[in-house]
């Protein structure tokens, strides 16, 4: 759990973002995990954008 906290908080530059509210720290690193989330998700499935767009035209 650490090591995820630390790659959301270094990776997605919360802390150097200089927000000065907890809300606004809490509500980056909410999309942060999102974003991670759907990275993973993404991977596992083998997704693509690129395929989706020549398929749909």
């Amino acid at each position: 759990m650490e090591r995820t906290n630390k790659r959301l908080f270094i990776d997605y530059s919360i802390e150097r973002a200089r927000s000065r509210s907890n809300m606004m720290r809490f509500a980056m690193a909410t999309f942060a995990a999102v974003n991670v989330h759907l990275d993973a998700w993404v991977k596992h499935t083998n997704f693509s954008f690129v395929d989706t767009f020549i398929g749909a035209a």
